[in-house]
């Protein structure tokens, strides 16, 4: 799921769509600059990427919720609305 996530995040941008992409990605930025994981750089190391998916991943656990499949329910509902445009 993360896989078909990432290639239609990519295919958004390329075409010009990404703003169709479910938002919050800024307000997280904002918060991991906040919290020193971004420590000002516009970049994030992909070490700090695992640890942050591997926290949401046990976040959705504690929640009871299945992260995989929760991703991929997004990602289904994410094309479906570009193959309606």
């Amino acid at each position: 799921s993360l896989q078909r996530a990432q290639k239609l995040v990519i295919k958004a941008y390329r075409s010009d769509r990404q703003e169709e992409l479910p938002s919050g990605h800024q307000q997280l930025r904002q918060e991991l600059e906040r919290s020193g994981i971004l420590a000002g750089s516009p970049s994030l190391s992909e070490q700090a990427l695992g640890q942050l998916l591997f926290s949401l991943v046990r976040l959705a656990n504690d929640a009871g919720i299945d992260a995989e499949t929760a991703l991929r329910k997004t990602t289904r509902q994410v094309i479906e609305q570009f193959d309606k445009d």
